[in-house]
């Protein structure tokens, strides 16, 4: 997200969105993680992770089925 020459903003982007993040990522800034789900008014969690959140499977699961109830609540 955000990285220059690709500024643009991801087309496509559901109502109901969520932004995961890894307050230790080096390959994509936190800044934009916020920056993304802020402009989105998506729901933001930021673990105390790397870029590829390895260490939080269990929590990365808890939030997948959190996100998923909520869309099956907004579709019912």
């Amino acid at each position: 997200l955000y990285f220059p020459g690709w500024d643009e903003e991801p087309q496509g982007i559901p109502a109901l969105c969520s932004v995961v993040h890894g307050w230790n990522d080096d390959v994509v800034p936190v800044e934009r993680g916020i920056r993304f789900a802020q402009k989105h008014r998506a729901a933001l969690h930021l673990l105390n992770s790397d870029h590829g959140l390895n260490d939080q499977l269990s929590t990365l699961a808890l939030l997948f089925g959190d996100l998923l109830q909520r869309t099956q609540a907004e579709t019912s």
